[in-house]
């Protein structure tokens, strides 16, 4: 009799389980559309719109962008349509590896997205630099 009412009660959780996560909201996802080739003191234009199942707008939208190794982090202005598109237009001033940070808040969620920026002329990569040196040691036979 026990071991029946273990089994009545395990199988009423697992059930239960399944229900909630059958009503569980999937997080919007973000359609980003970054140019690939970004020159520094160029004009950019960044846009941003929401893929959601549900009928959900963004409400609540900041950005902050940082370079990769530096402290400070930098607030970018951006403009945002009726359905919830948003657009960011900003210059970079150095060469570099930035990250925007982005908070944005639906209806029933909030998500926080980060893309990598690349900006101008990164150094080689290692693949690039084992070749060029092979190439030099070979010539000097």
């Amino acid at each position: 009799m026990k071991k029946k009412l273990q089994l009545i009660v395990f199988l009423t959780l697992l059930l239960s389980g399944c229900t909630y996560a059958d009503t569980m909201l999937k997080p919007p996802e973000l359609v980003w559309n970054v140019p690939e080739n970004i020159e520094v003191d160029q004009n950019v234009d960044i846009d941003i719109s929401l893929q959601s199942e549900a009928t959900e707008k963004l409400q609540a939208v900041s950005f902050v962008l940082q370079k990769q190794g530096d402290q400070e982090m930098k607030n970018i202005p951006f403009s945002q349509d009726e359905e919830g598109n948003v657009k960011i237009q900003t210059k970079f001033a150095e060469d570099g590896i930035y990250n925007l940070y982005s908070t944005m808040q639906t209806t029933d969620q909030t998500i926080k997205p980060i893309r990598q920026i690349v900006v101008g002329e990164m150094a080689e990569t290692n693949d690039e630099k084992g070749e060029s040196e092979e190439s030099k040691s070979s010539s000097h036979h």
